[in-house]
C-alpha cells in the first residue's frame, strides 16, 4: 500500500467515526431532549391537577368553615351535588398524575368532605326546635367531630403535595381565625 493509499483510507476512517460520533450525540441529544420535553408535559399536568384539587379543597373548606360558623350551608344541594361530581372527576386526574401515597390521602381528603357533609344534613334534617349548635346536641357533636377529621385530611394532603412540589413539608401554619378557608 502506497501512502498515498493509506492518507486516504485513515481519512476515511475519520471521517466515518467522526460522522457516527455526530449522529450517535445528535441521536442521544434528541432522546435527552423528548424525555425532558414528556417529563415536563406531565409535570405541568400534576401540577395543574394539584391546581384544581386545591382549589377544590379550599371550596369545601370554605362550605365546612360556614357551615361550623352558621350552622348552614352556603350553597344549593345542586351546587354541592356538582361540587361533588367534580371531585369524582378530579380523583380520576389524581389517579394518573399523583403517587400511591398522595392518592390516598386525596382519597381520605373527599371522604372526609363526604363524612362531614352527611353529618350536617343529619343535624339539618332534624325538626328547626331539636338543633341546637351545643354539646347537648349529640348530631352537632358529630358533626364537629367530622369537621376536625376533615381538617386533618385537608392538613394531611396539602403536606403531601407540598412535599412533592418543593420537595420538602411545609412549616406548620396556626390559623388565627374561624374564616379561614384552609385547615
Amino acid at each position: 500500500m502506497g501512502a498515498v493509499t493509506v492518507t486516504a483510507v485513515a481519512a476515511l476512517i475519520g471521517a466515518v467515526v467522526g460522522a457516527s460520533a455526530s449522529i450517535t450525540a445528535a441521536l442521544l441529544t434528541q432522546r435527552a431532549t423528548d424525555r425532558r420535553d414528556r417529563e415536563r408535559r406531565m409535570w405541568d399536568r400534576r401540577v395543574d391537577t394539584y391546581d384544581d384539587m386545591m382549589a377544590t379543597i379550599h371550596r369545601f373548606a370554605r362550605m365546612r368553615a360556614h357551615a361550623e360558623r352558621t350552622g348552614r350551608l352556603p350553597e344549593s344541594r345542586g351546587r354541592r351535588d356538582e361540587a361533588r361530581g367534580s371531585a369524582q372527576l378530579l380523583t380520576a386526574r389524581i389517579e394518573i398524575y399523583s403517587s400511591e401515597k398522595l392518592r390516598g390521602a386525596c382519597e381520605k381528603a373527599f371522604a372526609e368532605i363526604q363524612n362531614w357533609m352527611r353529618a350536617w344534613e343529619a343535624w339539618h334534617e332534624r325538626d328547626v326546635g331539636l338543633r341546637l349548635q351545643s354539646d347537648k346536641d349529640a348530631k352537632w357533636q358529630v358533626f364537629l367531630q367530622c369537621v376536625r377529621d376533615s381538617k386533618e385530611a385537608d392538613r394531611a394532603l396539602l403536606d403531601l403535595v407540598h412535599i412533592d412540589v418543593h420537595g420538602k413539608k411545609r412549616k406548620s401554619v396556626e390559623n388565627s381565625s374561624e374564616d379561614n378557608a384552609l385547615p
